[in-house]
C-alpha cells in the first residue's frame, strides 16, 4: 500500500490504521534479524591474542599480564607471541566471583 495523503479529517483514521500496520510489520521485520552484534566465542581449544582475550575478560593488556603473572590465567609464548586458550578464557570468566555492589 502507497503512502496516504490525506485530504479530509475523514481519511484520518485509515491514515492512522495504515501508519499502525506499517509499524507491526516493521516489529516483525525486526525481530527476524540475528543479532550480530557479538561476536561468536573462538573454539574453546583455539589460541587467541592478548588483545582478544582482554576484551573477553573486559580487562586492560597490563592487568591481563598481571594476571598471568601471577598465575590466575595461563598464557603461552609462541616465538614472540603471547598467547590465550580460549577455553581457559571461558573457564576464568565462570570461576570469577561476582563482585558484591554496596549502595
Amino acid at each position: 500500500m502507497e503512502t496516504p495523503i490525506i485530504k479530509s479529517f475523514e481519511q484520518i483514521p485509515a491514515a492512522l490504521q495504515w501508519i499502525v500496520d506499517e509499524v507491526k510489520y516493521l516489529r516483525e521485520f525486526i525481530t527476524t534479524i540475528p543479532n550480530t552484534s557479538q561476536p561468536a566465542p573462538p573454539p574453546a581449544n583455539e589460541y587467541i591474542t592478548r588483545k582478544e582475550a582482554a576484551a573477553m575478560l573486559h580487562l586492560s593488556l597490563n592487568t591481563l599480564d598481571t594476571y598471568s603473572q601471577e598465575g590466575k590465567l595461563k598464557a603461552y609464548r609462541i616465538g614472540n607471541r603471547i598467547l590465550y586458550k580460549a577455553g581457559e578464557i571461558n573457564e576464568a570468566l565462570r570461576l570469577m566471583k561476582p563482585s558484591k555492589i554496596t549502595a
